[in-house]
């Protein structure tokens, strides 16, 4: 026997400090694979966090149209194709839009040509057939489990999460998003998402498993010259920011670029084409529980609501 294993644990802290190294001794002997968390497939948000950890509440945050929920949604898909079981429960979209998405994003083909019929049917059927059989697969064999459903007010939706992790011994959840989430109207709505803030990290606690949340950005942002958001920039609750473990802002410079070019008339204004910043993506990690902040430059496809690690060259 090891000298670990050896260890007579006189407290459950002692166990943990034990854990902690047995974590650290295996991914320094497999520093090339993932081992303290789960992967996300973010190249470079992984080899900043390590992945997602469990007990741990992100918060991913973003103003209207930065594809906040095109980012956990391609997480969930990710990871459930890794095997690793996911809930994901939103407020936002239905299941006829999350079905658009998760094909078109799985299958990168242009969300438009789906709707307009402008498919190529010898190509681009076999990639949309192929997405729904794999997509499918996820969700019949219990791997990937969506919830639409707006209706589900703090205690349903904790009564869901609980259900999953009974069911499951390892996973990840994705409520999309904070704001939505129906409130009990007993108290002023910024004392009840206060209270909510705590009761997510709480619940991350209880259930073992990373749990992402996903919040607005106040449109107060919308009025600064910088655009990318702070922490104190959460819509509606600052709490979260208190209470996370991560929070990452996903801001995207070309959004803006394109409402100036729609609105802005000046002759010395440079268009959007020729800017570098088209389809650049950051993913502004503001806060890192176990480790430093940084911002993360991704690439963002719209068309089929995708997010990709940037190609790694020697510029890079």
């Amino acid at each position: 026997m090891t000298e670990i294993e050896d260890t007579k644990f006189k407290s459950e802290i002692t166990k943990k400090l034990w854990d902690f190294w047995s974590k650290t001794e295996e991914q320094a002997n497999h520093r090339y694979e993932r081992t303290w968390g789960y992967p996300t497939g973010y190249r470079d948000y992984d080899e900043l966090t390590g992945g997602l950890h469990n007990s741990e509440l992100t918060v991913v945050a973003a103003r209207h149209s930065m594809g906040k929920s095109s980012f956990v949604l391609n997480l969930a898909i990710d990871l459930a194709s890794n095997n690793i079981p996911v809930l994901f429960v939103s407020y936002d979209m239905d299941s006829a839009t999350i079905s658009e998405r998760l094909i078109s994003s799985y299958a990168e083909i242009d969300s438009t040509k789906i709707r307009s019929g402008e498919i190529r049917m010898s190509q681009d059927a076999e990639k949309i057939i192929k997405a729904i059989d794999d997509i499918g697969n996820l969700t019949e064999n219990g791997i990937l489990n969506i919830i639409p459903d707006y209706t589900f007010n703090f205690k349903k939706l904790s009564e869901e999460i609980r259900n999953f992790k009974a069911e499951h011994n390892e996973g990840v959840v994705i409520v999309d998003y904070f704001q939505l989430i129906e409130l009990e109207k007993s108290e002023d709505r910024y004392t009840e998402l206060t209270n909510m803030a705590a009761a997510f990290k709480r619940l991350a606690m209880e259930i073992k498993m990373p749990l992402i949340l996903v919040s607005q950005v106040s449109k107060k942002r919308e009025d600064e010259q910088n655009k990318r958001p702070r922490l104190s920039d959460l819509a509606e609750c600052d709490a979260l920011a208190q209470h996370s473990d991560n929070l990452i802002f996903i801001y995207r410079e070309d959004y803006y670029n394109i409402e100036k070019e729609l609105h802005n008339s000046d002759s010395d204004y440079e268009p959007f084409i020729n800017t570098d910043k088209r389809g650049v993506a950051e993913l502004i990690v503001a806060k890192h529980k176990n480790g430093p902040v940084k911002t993360i430059r991704m690439l963002f496809q719209s068309n089929i609501a995708k997010f990709k690690n940037t190609l790694i060259t020697e510029n890079f």
